[in-house]
């Protein structure tokens, strides 16, 4: 998915920061999943459990988390994921994402 060309402005900071497109975004979070697995190991081999683990961001960051997981929203009966058409999660949406 496309970007835009021009960086995102914090109005309380005045930071500017690339924009992302939404394949940025997936492997951003795919990092953070995979930086989180590993965290996740050690801790369980030391407290033998996993802790609950809770993260927020914009709608974006928890579509990604949502189909990097396939943990998709129940509509009507079925299951979309964040941005597929049908179903665009609004931001501060909490969703619970489990690993079996």
């Amino acid at each position: 998915m496309v970007k835009t060309a021009a960086p995102y402005r914090d109005p309380a900071s005045g930071k500017e920061y690339a924009a992302e497109s939404f394949v940025e975004v997936l492997t951003r979070m795919n990092g953070v999943l995979a930086r989180l697995n590993e965290r996740m190991a050690s801790h369980v081999a030391a407290e033998g459990r996993r802790p609950l683990v809770v993260m927020y961001g914009h709608s974006m960051c928890g579509a990604a988390l949502a189909i990097l997981t396939g943990n998709g929203k129940q509509v009507d009966g079925e299951s979309y994921l964040g941005f597929d058409g049908k179903y665009i999660m609004p931001n501060a949406t909490p969703v619970y994402l489990h690993k079996a």
